[in-house]
């Protein structure tokens, strides 16, 4: 069924068919993107508890609709460029780094 051309919509346009992706990535999407099978030895159900977790820690914001959890595209692309505080990963000063100290 073709739809008709109205006054609000342009000659061509059909406001029903969209051919853009959704801006938002699922946690079965991204262990697609993050974690290859040959890259690394964890089951896939391991590599989605991976990206939970990090979704639970507040680490990769995601919104929860119904049962599953989604990211936008910019956070993702945020995340895997680095962009993140190096702070978190210092040592702290009175950490020891010797081994067999007592």
């Amino acid at each position: 069924m073709q739809l008709e051309d109205s006054p609000s919509h342009p000659a061509g346009t059909n406001p029903r068919a969209r051919c853009e992706p959704a801006p938002f990535l699922t946690v079965e999407e991204l262990t697609g993107r993050w974690f290859r099978p040959e890259s690394t030895a964890n089951t896939d159900k391991t590599n989605r508890d991976n990206v939970r977790e990090l979704i639970s820690t507040g680490a990769l914001p995601a919104r929860k609709i119904g049962r599953r959890w989604f990211v936008h595209v910019s956070t993702v692309e945020t995340y895997e460029t680095g962009r993140d505080d190096p702070t978190v990963m210092r040592r702290a000063t009175s950490e020891r780094t010797g081994l067999g100290d007592s």
